[in-house]
């Protein structure tokens, strides 16, 4: 085998390797895709859902707002839209950046970066809801007993210190439930990417 042999096989197998290592690359960023996205898309399938029922509450409060009596019912009420309504925001904007997370269309830095800012979204997420579930009790439940019940809980004090025992027993189970789903699949997520990183 002569020298111009040898250079012509040896540029044979370099571009053979690179065609390898290419595809290879290839396989291992659609085998991520593939792990991250179902973990996305429950995620994404939960905010979506909890999105349109919040939307859904909106609507029927609105319309349902004329039964709201007197100048607090009328102030839960509002509180109850306000919250309902940063809801849906956050829940679109959660949305918005699960749906970035494409190791397929967009560079690993560029995901690496799109997820961080998922994470920090969903840190603010975590520490809004639990703010704010002290307050919900003290709004949601005048409004929903006159308007679904024509009952006025303000007058009955004690049947309102009951139904708040009771949401303050119930809300930090489902505030805790949440948290780990969330918690969970962000983690499935995150290591799909790692896992991309060490191959």
């Amino acid at each position: 085998m002569d020298l111009d042999q040898m250079k012509n096989t040896w540029k044979e197998m370099s571009e053979e390797r690179m065609k390898h290592s290419l595809l290879s690359e290839e396989q291992i960023r659609r085998m991520t895709h593939e792990k991250s996205s179902s973990s996305l898309y429950t995620l994404i399938l939960s905010e979506s859902i909890g999105a349109m029922m919040a939307l859904a509450m909106i609507i029927y409060l609105t319309l349902n707002f004329y039964k709201l009596e007197g100048w607090l019912e009328q102030a839960a009420g509002y509180g109850t839209l306000t919250i309902l309504i940063i809801s849906v925001f956050m829940g679109g904007k959660l949305i918005r950046e699960m749906y970035s997370i494409n190791i397929q269309r967009n560079t690993y830095s560029t995901t690496l970066q799109n997820f961080q800012r998922l994470k920090k979204s969903l840190r603010f997420y975590k520490r809004f809801s639990i703010s704010i579930s002290f307050l919900v009790p003290f709004l949601i439940l005048p409004v929903v007993a006159r308007i679904w019940f024509n009952k006025s809980l303000l007058e009955d004090w004690a049947d309102y210190r009951e139904n708040l025992l009771v949401a303050f027993i119930v809300l930090p189970v489902i505030l805790y439930l949440i948290m780990r789903f969330y918690k969970k699949n962000v983690t499935e997520v995150g290591k799909a990417l790692k896992e991309m990183n060490e191959e």
